[in-house]
């Protein structure tokens, strides 16, 4: 609509100065891209979705290949939630706390919706079941991504404890050094001064 009225104000029976001619000429320009990159999106949107609905049969085996691969996932990021839980303090790893029963949640619902699409599917020609499918793989991902996060949790804590050590561990020698030196100290204060602080770092 903008750029009907702005090549309609260049085509009125107003004179138009070169700068307005130029102004106006490259906002319709770039109003026509706009338009058109619109229309091709929505039109990759349509074959995408005709696709789906024409290979919905091989979709729902992918999908359905998709859940059990995130359903056999569920016993094994499980007994890494349970590890994390005796090894953490509660609050360290509440954030995930539901992961699991939630990741088990959204496979089942995307089984739900996979074995809603297939009374629909058509051997041959389109079946209307790519939204449904589409439900299924989207609760598949879901739980994957639940799943995701106790994972990477895991390996952030690891990585956190292993940071952790290494500067016990340094700072365990650093604190040897310190009583070396307050036995060495040039005054009384001084060896004080470096007890309080090797008392304040042991603490």
């Amino acid at each position: 609509s903008e750029a009907f009225r702005l090549r309609q104000a260049l085509d009125d029976a107003r004179p138009d100065t070169p700068a307005e001619q130029r102004e106006w000429t490259l906002q319709i320009i770039a109003l026509c891209e706009q338009s058109s990159a619109a229309l091709d999106e929505q039109d990759a949107a349509f074959a995408t979705l005709r696709g789906r609905e024409v290979n919905a049969a091989a979709t729902l085996t992918d999908v359905r290949a998709r859940i059990a691969a995130t359903e056999a996932r569920l016993g094994s990021v499980g007994e890494t939630f349970a590890a994390l839980r005796q090894r953490y303090a509660a609050t360290t790893v509440s954030a995930v706390a539901g992961n699991i029963e939630a990741a088990r949640g959204q496979v089942a619902a995307a089984s739900g919706a996979a074995d809603a699409a297939e009374p629909g599917i058509s051997q041959a020609g389109v079946s209307a079941v790519s939204g449904t499918l589409q439900e299924a793989l989207q609760a598949a991902r879901r739980a994957d991504q639940l799943l995701d996060a106790v994972e990477r949790t895991a390996t952030d804590l690891a990585a956190a404890s292993d940071a952790l050590a290494a500067l016990r561990a340094k700072t365990k020698t650093d604190l040897a050094e310190a009583r070396s030196q307050a036995d060495a100290a040039p005054d009384a204060d001084t060896g004080a001064a470096i007890l309080a602080a090797v008392a304040a770092a042991d603490a």
